[in-house]
């Protein structure tokens, strides 16, 4: 079985093409990563959750052949936040 990791970090992105074992968790492919000096060490260390294919995951989810493992970081600002900042409004509620 074959997986691939994925990660977008601000001075960092890239993907690793992972070969796993059938019914191996999304931890433990992790862990097989990190052990093999695969995974940059900021990445580990920054990561605060994974998803896959667009959809957040549990470490203890079961993984299937060909499935696309996101590395998720926190967020550095608030989404909604930054969209305010960028049309020029101060609140949340649009004048009528």
């Amino acid at each position: 079985m074959s997986v691939l990791l994925v990660w977008a970090w601000p001075r960092s992105s890239g993907e690793i093409s992972v070969d796993v074992m059938p019914d191996v968790t999304i931890r433990e492919i992790l862990e097989s990563a990190r052990d093999a000096a695969n995974l940059p060490p900021a990445i580990v260390s920054e990561l605060r959750g994974y998803g896959v294919w667009g959809r957040s995951r549990q470490g203890s989810f079961v993984v299937r052949d060909q499935d696309r493992i996101e590395l998720y970081r926190a967020l550095t600002a608030d989404p909604k936040e930054a969209r305010r900042k960028r049309v020029g409004t101060k609140s949340s509620k649009l004048s009528g």
